[in-house]
């Protein structure tokens, strides 16, 4: 069993090693500016009852010692340092990234990943056994396994497995006319089979 130092050389405080060696500040030095964990927990529960009972947001708080309005005023103007002009709030279906920013999709769902790398047909015209061919639907969490990491400590690589969980799909976008339904039900196995397939992991 290691002492308390030993796990904080080895692990940073956490229960893992840290996985940001680079130079970029941490989330903690960017919040820290004089907003304590206490501030933080009190605003966010204030935010989170809002939020269930249907509140809007206040345009000003009666109390001076409302701990949201401290919470969002200290966020406010810690956000005017950041490096980086804030996005517009918008619905368009689009990425939307700061100015001097720029945002690559490099596997999205149906990239052919191994075999006969079948094509990504935009019309949801893929079978069952294309989509096990290719990247997955809705990817939600993600990791980089460096195969020749330990040349360089276990930082750095540019050879390695990236892993993708999958945990969800949209039916009606894997279809050309949404699922097949007959009296009610699901008729068609090639159909469920391809919505099985664009779940689980993709290792790329």
């Amino acid at each position: 069993m290691r002492n308390e130092h030993e796990q904080d050389v080895l692990f940073g405080n956490g229960d893992e090693p840290l996985s940001n060696a680079s130079a970029n500040p941490h989330i903690n030095e960017l919040i820290e500016a004089g907003l304590s964990r206490r501030q933080v927990v009190a605003g966010g529960a204030a935010l989170s009852v809002m939020g269930f009972l249907g509140v809007a947001l206040p345009g000003s708080a009666e109390a001076a010692g409302n701990p949201l309005k401290d919470l969002l005023e200290r966020l406010d103007k810690r956000g005017r340092r950041l490096p980086f002009s804030p996005v517009a709030v918008t619905r368009a279906d689009t990425i939307s990234v700061p100015p001097g920013y720029k945002a690559t999709p490099f596997i999205p769902w149906g990239t052919p990943i191994r075999g006969s790398f079948p094509a990504f047909l935009d019309n949801a015209g893929n079978s069952a056994a294309d989509q096990a061919d290719q990247v997955g639907m809705h990817h939600d969490g993600m990791h980089f396994f460096p195969i020749d990491g330990q040349r360089g400590g276990g930082r750095n690589s540019d050879h390695g497995l990236l892993v993708l969980n999958h945990e969800y799909i949209d039916a009606p976008l894997l279809h050309p006319n949404g699922p097949t339904l007959v009296n009610g039900k699901r008729s068609s196995a090639d159909e469920v089979r391809k919505e099985i397939n664009a779940h689980g992991a993709s290792v790329v």
